[in-house]
């Protein structure tokens, strides 16, 4: 199952409470790695109208909504993450769904 998910971090709180940020945020870049090569972080985006703010929308995908929760919690910077996870289904007009048969005369 596919999930829209914004993830939005508490800056101020992370700056103030990590003891070793730097350390912290490499640790983030890894575990992203990882759970993008086992297929369930497809892609990353930062909205344009909040560059200001540490926030994401990622595509993820997973098992069912207790896996993706289990992933997401296993990133370093979760314990100042907050989520909004949104599952989606697919679209019938969906550019990317097959293409009618082209063959047909109906």
């Amino acid at each position: 199952m596919d999930f829209l998910v914004e993830t939005t971090i508490d800056r101020a709180r992370f700056e103030a409470e990590a003891a070793d940020r730097t350390a912290v945020l490499e640790a983030e870049q890894v575990r992203a790695a990882a759970l993008a090569a086992a297929g369930l972080l497809l892609r990353l985006w930062r909205p344009a109208d909040r560059a200001d703010e540490w926030c994401n929308l990622g595509l993820w995908r997973a098992q069912d909504a207790d896996a993706l929760r289990t992933a997401l919690e296993s990133l370093p910077l979760a314990e100042w993450m907050a989520w909004d996870i949104r599952p989606l289904t697919d679209h019938p007009n969906d550019p990317r769904r097959s293409a009618p048969n082209s063959g047909s005369t109906a």
